[in-house]
């Protein structure tokens, strides 16, 4: 009875434990799991990672694909075929530029090539100054007046696309004379195989310096009277324009292979408003009593004829003169001693210009200088006006 009863509890015993292993398998195991969602967590932002990374890289394919698409049109845009396929208009616009570009644009390649760009960007340093020179002979005044005025420097920018320039200084002569100096120069140029075209805006009310008075030399001595309003629109026709390219040495977008020249024909328009007040220096210079105030307002419409020349000692480098005066006839206005006159007369005008450039496949640097000369003979008095500039440049072709 008491083995009965012992094997009886034993057995109950081993069902009540098989039973708590039971229960603990079923609590272990949804204790695992309870982890699966903490896995299914990290997996899901692996897949959001995954799938972000996939959605960032189809955006960027977009944007390139759109990119491109761009790229297509404009190319499209620019294509010539195509644009003269846009419409009859469009068709004439073409057919103008091709016959433009073949008439004057054509080169003998021997001579000639071009950069293989349509655009170049330079950084430029000039300088330029003003000088002026009187010869007076008359019954208040027997003597020579020499002037210049202070360099002015200037850095800036210029762009270049095909023939068309322009270009804007910033002028930095504070730093050397530690004053503002009142100068402004623009320029714009056009240059073709046959033509080019110049025009300069200047301005100039800076110091300027007496190098010789009416009666004795007189060094040093600066005042600050002097304004000249300047404007010179050139135009001109290259004869030999097959073998010789003014735009090799000046607007970098042809490759001068072999040295060349041309006779150069064309016209200018120079207007010049010019003001002189000396009663800052009267009382050391009483002999510029008379010249109080100069005024020399003049309107010159002149034929230009002239020669070009580049000079090509080997592939890299040109070398480039180009002289060219100019003869016509003036209407102004010309002041001093309270007496003025008004009337026409002969012109004569000079300009000149000087160039070094040395050229590295897309890369070249340039060393220009340039004059400008105005001569005014009257019966009392003959007056030189002069503008000089000298210009550091480097640039690059794209």
């Amino acid at each position: 009875m008491r083995k009965a009863i012992t094997i009886a509890v034993l057995t109950v015993m081993l069902a009540m434990n098989m039973s708590l292993a039971a229960q603990d398998v079923a609590v272990i195991a949804p204790d695992s799991l309870v982890a699966k969602p903490a896995v299914e967590e990290t997996l899901t932002q692996v897949a959001d990672t995954v799938a972000t990374s996939e959605t960032g890289e189809s955006r960027l394919s977009k944007a390139r694909m759109a990119i491109n698409k761009s790229k297509s049109k404009i190319a499209r845009w620019f294509n010539l075929d195509s644009l003269a396929a846009r419409g009859r208009f469009l068709n004439f616009c073409v057919d103008v530029y091709r016959w433009g570009d073949r008439a004057f644009n054509t080169y003998d390649t021997a001579y000639v090539v071009g950069t293989g760009y349509r655009w170049n960007i330079k950084l430029r340093n000039d300088n330029w100054m003003d000088g002026y020179s009187f010869n007076i002979e008359s019954d208040l005044i027997d003597g020579k007046l020499r002037m210049n005025s202070e360099v002015s420097s200037t850095i800036g920018l210029s762009l270049t696309f095909m023939a068309v320039t322009v270009g804007y200084n910033i002028n930095i002569s504070r730093l050397f004379y530690g004053r503002k100096t009142g100068r402004k120069l623009f320029n714009f140029n056009f240059c073709s195989s046959r033509l080019a075209v110049d025009f300069n805006l200047s301005k100039n009310n800076s110091f300027t310096k007496i190098r010789k008075s009416i009666d004795s030399d007189t060094p040093g001595v600066y005042f600050h009277g002097v304004e000249n309003n300047s404007m010179v629109l050139n135009a001109y026709y290259f004869f030999n324009n097959f073998k010789y390219a003014q735009a090799a040495a000046y607007n970098y977008s042809k490759i001068q292979r072999r040295s060349a020249g041309s006779i150069i024909a064309g016209f200018s328009v120079n207007l010049q408003d010019l003001n002189m007040d000396f009663s800052e220096v009267i009382n050391e210079n009483p002999s510029l009593a008379p010249l109080r105030d100069f005024r020399l307002k003049s309107n010159n419409y002149t034929f230009i004829f002239g020669y070009g020349y580049n000079w090509v000692p080997n592939r890299h480098w040109v070398f480039n003169v180009t002289a060219t005066p100019a003869v016509g006839w003036r209407y102004g206005e010309q002041s001093y001693s309270e007496v003025a006159n008004k009337h026409y007369s002969f012109s004569f005008n000079a300009y000149a210009k000087l160039g070094a450039t040395y050229n590295l496949n897309r890369w070249f640097i340039s060393l220009l200088g340039q004059m400008n000369m105005a001569l005014y003979a009257e019966k009392r008095y003959t007056f030189v006006s002069l503008l000089g500039n000298l210009t550091l440049l480097g640039g690059f072709r794209f």
